[in-house]
């Protein structure tokens, strides 16, 4: 049975981290983590230092470390914009993509 999937991308100031059909992402809110699913609620949120873990419309888990940022949810499309992104997750972080 094939997942729903919704949009996503992720934006610094200087250019695009990640873009693409995503079926989960899990993110590093202000008052703790939270995942993202197709049909979530619209949602507006301040992010804090951590890993956004990624899984996509194959089932490909990636992960980025983000400094502080926000991220919104409306109609399936999520954009979150971050100071900086980086590729994988930071030294002592949980990999743990479902968190």
């Amino acid at each position: 049975m094939a997942s729903d999937t919704f949009f996503a991308k992720i934006m610094t100031p200087v250019g695009k981290a990640y873009e693409g059909d995503v079926q989960s992402i899990s993110l590093p809110g202000e008052k703790g983590r939270f995942q993202v699913l197709f049909g979530h609620a619209p949602i507006l949120s301040t992010l804090v230092h951590g890993d956004v873990h990624v899984v996509d419309a194959t089932g490909t888990r990636s992960s980025y470390h983000v400094k502080a940022g926000f991220v919104e949810m409306v109609n399936n499309s999520l954009t979150l914009l971050a100071e900086s992104v980086t590729d994988g997750v930071a030294e002592g972080s949980s990999a743990d993509a479902n968190s």
